[in-house]
């Protein structure tokens, strides 16, 4: 199930609870039940973007510092 029939589902049972009369599922908060991140949440999602940033950057300049290494010694190979 996609996350927005997550949410949907959710809201349904919120409603379901409250239409029968029974105490409803203990919900961390609306933001929950809304699929609203928290800021904490936010920032964790900002955090794991520029560390994924950061090790990309990094393994594409590895790949080309590589790439410069093999066609270097192609060219010394080629001039023996």
């Amino acid at each position: 199930m996609d996350e927005w029939g997550k949410r949907w589902k959710q809201l349904q049972d919120a409603l379901q609870y409250e239409i029968s009369g029974k105490p409803p599922r203990p919900a961390a908060s609306m933001r929950t039940l809304f699929g609203i991140k928290s800021e904490v949440e936010e920032k964790m999602d900002r955090f794991a973007r520029e560390i994924e940033e950061k090790n990309k950057e990094a393994r594409n300049k590895k790949r080309s510092e590589e790439e410069a290494d093999a066609t270097s010694e192609n060219d010394e190979k080629g001039e023996a």
